[in-house]
């Protein structure tokens, strides 16, 4: 399942063509083994403190909160709740980057997920590119295959751009 973001309104703001390019070219890398995916705000909450156990231990785990895409739309408010773009906007470039995330993924990944939010964007977007990445093996050390079931149907996906990650 493929998601294409909204279409890009006529009159575009500068800001959203400098949140747009932040999106789709800040670094988003992570080491092999390193990833970490999280679904809904408690699980993003147990990804977080795990991250930061195994940086106790120099392991690098990150999670799309640690990426460099990500701390700069935060930073020039792009993304957060305080933004002036539309909800649907914020979405779109959150989409895109966890998108890029997904797809440079590697080996085993790690995820904090609850399967009874199956619109979320673990479900939604990542899942699908961790499930067709050749690069990813496994996911919390079980055959990434093992997840495909939890993928959405394209005849009930819907999106609430009202629930934020």
């Amino acid at each position: 399942m493929t998601y294409n973001p909204p279409p890009l309104p006529g009159n575009i703001s500068a800001d959203y063509f400098q949140a747009l390019a932040i999106a789709t070219t800040a670094d988003v890398n992570v080491d092999q083994d390193r990833s970490v995916f999280f679904s809904g705000t408690r699980n993003r909450r147990k990804a977080v403190s795990f991250c930061r156990m195994q940086d106790t231990q120099n392991e690098n785990f990150k999670t799309i909160l640690d990426t460099q895409a990500w701390r700069k739309l935060v930073q020039h408010d792009f993304i957060t709740r305080d933004s002036l773009f539309l909800s649907e906007d914020k979405f779109a470039l959150r989409d895109i980057v966890c998108r890029r995330f997904s797809e440079q993924a590697s080996g085993n990944v790690t995820a904090f997920i609850n399967p009874q939010r199956p619109f979320g964007t673990f479900f939604r977007i990542e899942l699908p590119i961790l499930l067709a990445n050749d690069k990813v093996q496994t996911i919390n050390d079980e055959p990434k295959e093992a997840y495909r079931p939890l993928v959405p149907s394209q005849e009930t996906d819907t999106i609430d751009y009202n629930n934020d990650l």
